[in-house]
């Protein structure tokens, strides 16, 4: 990709961050506002179940996309939003964070652009820059409840643009896009060859009035859409590294060919 590694490395915050851990890890008494690690442990029954599949010996390579069950029961899990979910739109991932990898390694080739909400997760512009594409951040301001308007994500948009990424709940702002902000959003992208990846990691983590839309759920939308999900905030499995990406079958595909070259399998 041409991309030279100390170009990376001055670019990439996340060398900043890892200071910041370090500094933290020398004090008892610091309450951790860093890291999504939930606040309770992995239930008991997951642990079971973990302690159970040992015995039973599942200690071997898992299929490239990972187990059909588990593949079935996401597609399962995601007939709420689009009906035509199977086990080949899914595929197993190290993590959401993995997935959300996989995603722009699959959709962008050097110099295309991402928009991304900002303020945003910081990993996004360094999974941006490893595909050797360039994040373009979107306002998210507080009049507007730290979501992006339609307004804002259409000014943004240049023949460079391959995708957009949404958060919601989002992380670090915890904003939601209600629907009537993600019907606006599909409707300036609906133009577009713009695609979509849908960052629902938090999307159990939702307390207000209404439910978790998605804008995979959308008319039209799921077949433009890469839902990424998994199991680390709502099952407290941060450490267990588990996620999931949930979308059209062709680009779950070529997803699918990245992983097992880099990852093999999930565990």
């Amino acid at each position: 990709m041409e991309l030279r590694i100390s170009e990376l490395a001055k670019q990439y915050p996340a060398s900043g961050i890892r200071k910041m851990f370090d500094l933290a890890a020398g004090y008892d008494d610091v309450i951790a506002l860093t890291l999504g690690e939930p606040n309770f442990e992995t239930p008991a029954y997951i642990k079971e179940a973990a302690k159970k599949a040992l015995d039973e010996n599942y200690t071997h390579y898992a299929p490239n996309a990972g187990l059909p069950v588990l593949r079935q029961a996401v597609a399962d899990r995601y007939q709420s939003y689009w009906d035509g979910y199977k086990a080949d739109n899914v595929v197993v991932t190290v993590g959401a964070l993995e997935g959300l990898t996989l995603c722009l390694l699959a959709l962008l080739n050097r110099d295309d652009e991402i928009l991304v909400p900002d303020p945003c997760f910081a990993n996004y512009y360094g999974q941006a820059m490893i595909a050797g594409a360039k994040a373009i951040p979107v306002p998210a301001h507080e009049e507007n409840g730290f979501n992006m308007t339609a307004a804002d994500v259409e000014k943004c948009i240049t023949p460079k643009t391959r995708a957009i990424i949404l958060n919601s709940p989002c992380n670090p702002t915890g904003a939601v896009m209600e629907r009537e902000d993600l019907e606006s959003v599909a409707e300036v992208l609906r133009d577009t060859n713009v695609m979509v990846l849908s960052d629902e990691i938090y999307a159990e983590l939702n307390y207000g009035l209404r439910p978790h839309v998605s804008i995979a759920s959308l008319p039209g939308m799921a077949e433009r859409t890469i839902v990424v999900n998994g199991f680390s905030k709502s099952y407290a499995m941060t450490g267990w590294r588990l996620g999931y990406a949930c979308g059209p079958e062709p680009i779950i595909k070529i997803m699918t060919k990245i992983h097992q070259s880099a990852i093999m399998s999930a565990p």
